[in-house]
């Protein structure tokens, strides 16, 4: 996948036909799939290059950054993702670059004179443009007089008749519920980062843990989670936990991850872990003992469901 992160990297005539989409796609959940798909389905139609505009950063942390959300993905996950989905070209602009824009100057001037758009794909309720005055309808008025496909979808919803959306996954994970993520997203929800040095405690207690220095925005509440960790390409069973280990009055939120039956050394590796359960909540143990006894229940309890997967 080719990646653009400014105009100023495009030839001096513009792109030439793209079918396009466009908006902050946080997550690549399957509502988003669903859009990439009509894309890629309008790309090859029109023998045209899939091609996703988005903006960094999230349009929200510059218009009211009091009230941004966490991100779902990390920047580099979200661009692996689009690609995954068969997106041939990335266009990541910064978001004052286009924050002034009217709907019209978006529309015509930036998708279609600049960057090449023989179609584009408005999501449902997908509002741009100066003050969010455009929307679909919009889009349709000013586009196809100008030969330009314009295929505004209906919204996609799950088998409760729900939308999927960012925020919803934002919910279910804040809340810890990881699977019902994991439905939304069509994917477990993965936490990124580099592996740090801790105080080693686990490793006195028989459970060495890889310390996350965790990248992703979006981390579920203090708990248990049954996970795979990826290391090194490999996927491997483990158990996460998330918090402050208040047994040993610990301060600092914490991301371990015990992965295992591995012996290796992963300080300074790269590590992804994907959640898949949760197993309870974090709790204060009377002592190391009781401590340790529930640590091998956690271990177990992850092993047996992540047995169901493999």
């Amino acid at each position: 996948m080719r990646f653009l992160t400014s105009l100023t990297e495009l030839p001096s005539s513009g792109l030439q036909r793209t079918a396009l989409t466009f908006g902050a796609f946080d997550g690549i959940h399957r509502g988003h799939q669903a859009l990439l798909g009509r894309v890629t389905a309008l790309g090859e139609r029109l023998d045209a290059t899939p091609t996703v505009v988005s903006f960094w950063p999230h349009p929200r942390e510059v218009l009211s950054p009091a009230s941004a959300p966490p991100l779902i993905t990390t920047r580099d996950e979200r661009r692996r993702r689009l690609a995954e989905a068969g997106i041939s070209l990335f266009v990541e602009l910064p978001f004052e670059d286009v924050r002034g824009l009217s709907a019209e100057t978006f529309a015509t001037e930036l998708l279609v004179r600049t960057l090449g758009a023989v179609a584009v794909v408005v999501g449902p309720d997908q509002r741009f443009g100066r003050d969010r005055r455009g929307d679909g309808a919009f889009m349709r008025q000013c586009l196809e007089p100008l030969g330009v496909t314009v295929d505004v979808a209906e919204p996609v919803l799950d088998d409760a008749g729900l939308p999927y959306s960012s925020s919803r996954i934002r919910g279910a994970v804040a809340a810890g519920d990881v699977a019902m993520a994991r439905r939304l997203l069509g994917r477990p929800h993965r936490l990124h980062g580099v592996v740090v040095r801790g105080d080693q405690l686990g490793r006195t207690l028989g459970f060495p843990t890889a310390n996350l220095a965790c990248e992703t925005a979006l981390v579920p509440k203090n708990g248990i989670y049954a996970s795979w960790a990826h290391v090194g390409g490999v996927r491997r069973a483990a158990v996460t936990a998330i918090g402050t280990r208040p047994t040993f009055d610990g301060q600092d939120r914490r991301i371990e991850t015990y992965v295992f039956d591995f012996a290796g050394d992963l300080y300074g590796q790269r590590l992804s872990v994907d959640l898949i359960a949760h197993l309870r909540d974090e709790l204060r143990f009377d002592g190391v003992g009781p401590l340790v006894a529930q640590m091998h229940q956690d271990c177990e309890a992850s092993r047996r469901i992540l047995a169901a997967e493999t």
